[in-house]
C-alpha cells in the first residue's frame, strides 16, 4: 500500500494463542478503545492474528450480504 512494503510479521510462536471470540468483537466494533488497540496490534504483528482478522471480516461481509 502506497508504495511502501509492509513490515514482516513477528515470529507466531511469541504470539498469544488467537482468540476469535475477541477479534470477533474487534471487527463488530465492540471492544473498548484500549482493548481493541490491542486486537489491533495483534493483528499487525502477527501472521495468525492477521489471517484469523482477515477471515472474520470476509465472514462478517458475507453475513451481511446473505
Amino acid at each position: 500500500m502506497l508504495g511502501i512494503p509492509e513490515p514482516p510479521f513477528l515470529d507466531d510462536r511469541m504470539a498469544p494463542q488467537v482468540d476469535r471470540q475477541f477479534l470477533q468483537k474487534f471487527v463488530r466494533g465492540e471492544l473498548p478503545k484500549p482493548s481493541a488497540e490491542i486486537a489491533a496490534r495483534l493483528v499487525l504483528l502477527f501472521a495468525s492474528w492477521h489471517g484469523a482478522h482477515q477471515e472474520l471480516l470476509a465472514s462478517e461481509r458475507k453475513g451481511r450480504k446473505g
